[in-house]
């Protein structure tokens, strides 16, 4: 459930949304499409567009990470990202926020769990109002498994 809530602060009126705990959905696109576990390319490039009501700004660029790679969690091996930027990369007029992750650290997490074919890739991100998001793409994994 999404709830509108107004605040009154210094004169002006602004809504934000309020959820019940529950994530907020970010348009993700991942590149390369095809990650070939052969190569030897240092990033895989995360572009995020905000959740609907938000800013490109309004994401904490430190905060996105790669949280599942098709269903495995991360965690404990938390990959962050090393780089960012902001710019319309799709040209649709909105903002992407553009991350660059170590290739090597998620070849990791796919080689070890002998992931192949079809891999969705899902991140997760707090927003400056404290909010948290989520959103997914799916990459073809090529190559050997070990």
């Amino acid at each position: 459930m999404v709830m509108f809530i107004f605040l009154l602060a210094m004169g002006a009126l602004n809504l934000c949304l309020a959820t019940d705990g529950e994530p907020l959905i970010a348009g993700v696109d991942i590149k390369p499409e095809t990650l070939n576990l052969k190569s030897k390319g240092n990033w895989i490039t995360v572009f995020v567009e905000p959740p609907e009501g938000y800013e490109t700004e309004a994401i904490i660029a430190d905060s996105v990470i790669i949280s599942e790679v098709k269903g495995v969690t991360t965690v404990g091996t938390t990959i962050e990202p090393v780089r960012s930027n902001i710019g319309d990369d799709d040209e649709d007029g909105v903002n992407e926020l553009m991350l660059k992750y170590s290739r090597s650290e998620i070849q990791e997490v796919i080689k070890s769990n002998n992931l192949t074919g079809q891999v969705e890739i899902t991140v997760t991100g707090s927003l400056t109002d404290a909010e948290t998001f989520t959103g997914s793409d799916t990459v073809r994994v090529k190559g050997p498994k070990n």
